[in-house]
């Protein structure tokens, strides 16, 4: 909560681990950042900090109030359930880096599109459905073609082309095909007969294509798309080239390190400011003189292109730089959350 002045004025800070006592930020979705590097660099910028894992906080009996706590996310679906309970309650009585609804948008692209609309970033048309059933009243006022994404999944998994409506309900139908669907329509037959003139649908059958989907605005003309990961006031940048036959940069393998136009760095920093965060993973595309941001993660996202880079590029007065060198990223990292936890101090201890 922003009102919880003490906090920001004696600098403290939690930092909240997995079970595995890490705090998942790296390429690979199993790696940690150096935490005690991080506790450290904090601790020289005047913070103190206490280490706790998100276990430890659920079972301590009371659940702390008037805290700042810096957390991240895991791609374990399971788990990461766990940890959502967990930070909802936290949220309540304190001051969540990045905050909660941050949270909810990871890996979970319905929740990411909502939120894009409540903030006004890059519109991207989008429609939104829970199943098949709720689609099919829709399904001819669509835009075609149009790129269809499963809510959860991670790079381009759950995501596809679909030229038109028959091509949209056979893609739906196969991406949430349930297991046990024989076994299912069998039952649905045995009620049909058993029952007989009492038989009623709407009461007995439910929609067994379930889970929810986004389908978005496809943007012809893209050769590529541009990762941009911002930390704090760097922009790190990569190229990513659309293979020959399909549609996705993500995974191409197609990469290189060229310099973006300024409208991409523009909206790259457009959407930091937006999203209020320490760091971000955008993908953006540049295509018929337009920018358009196509997905953001603002938590546990891939660090390749940081990693990999030739240097980073920063905003000053004759507009956009490039600065050779590469980057440490447990250094960035804290240099980012530094900067944003105390720009956040000054405006709630002001």
């Amino acid at each position: 909560m922003g009102d919880d002045v003490k906090a920001w004025r004696d600098r403290r800070l939690t930092l909240l681990l997995d079970y595995r006592d890490a705090l998942r930020q790296r390429v690979q979705e199993y790696e940690s950042l150096d935490v005690e590097a991080l506790g450290e660099n904090l601790r020289e910028a005047g913070w103190t900090v206490d280490i706790r894992t998100f276990e430890d906080v659920a079972n301590s009996g009371e659940l702390p109030g008037e805290c700042i706590i810096h957390y991240t996310s895991s791609q374990e679906p399971g788990y990461r359930r766990f940890v959502d309970d967990l930070l909802f309650e936290l949220s309540r009585s304190n001051e969540l880096v990045p905050r909660y609804e941050i949270f909810r948008a990871h890996e979970d692209k319905l929740y990411q599109e909502l939120l894009r609309r409540r903030l006004g970033l890059a519109p991207l048309a989008a429609r939104l459905f829970g199943n098949l059933k709720g689609l099919t009243g829709h399904i001819d006022d669509l835009a075609y073609p149009a790129v269809l994404k499963t809510a959860a999944g991670f790079q381009s998994t759950g995501v596809s082309l679909v030229s038109d409506a028959d091509a949209l309900r056979r893609r739906v139908r196969r991406l949430n095909r349930p297991p046990g669907l024989a076994i299912y329509s069998l039952k649905q037959w045995l009620k049909r007969w058993i029952l007989r003139g009492r038989y009623r649908p709407e009461q007995y059958e439910d929609c067994v294509y379930g889970g929810p989907f986004v389908v978005q605005q496809y943007v012809p003309g893209a050769t590529n798309d541009w990762k941009v990961l911002v930390f704090g006031d760097r922009c790190w940048v990569l190229r990513r080239g659309v293979r020959q036959g399909d549609f996705r940069a993500s995974g191409s393998g197609m990469f290189s390190w060229k310099t973006p136009p300024d409208a991409v760095l523009d909206l790259a920093s457009d959407t930091f400011a937006r999203l209020d965060v320490p760091l971000v993973s955008l993908d953006i595309v540049a295509a018929r003189g337009k920018c358009r941001l196509i997905e953001y993660q603002a938590l546990h996202f891939g660090t390749y292109t940081l990693d990999h880079a030739p240097g980073h590029f920063r905003r000053g007065p004759a507009g956009w730089r490039h600065h050779e060198g590469s980057a440490d990223l447990d250094q960035e990292y804290a240099r980012a959350l530094l900067l944003w936890l105390e720009k956040h101090r000054q405006e709630n201890t002001a």
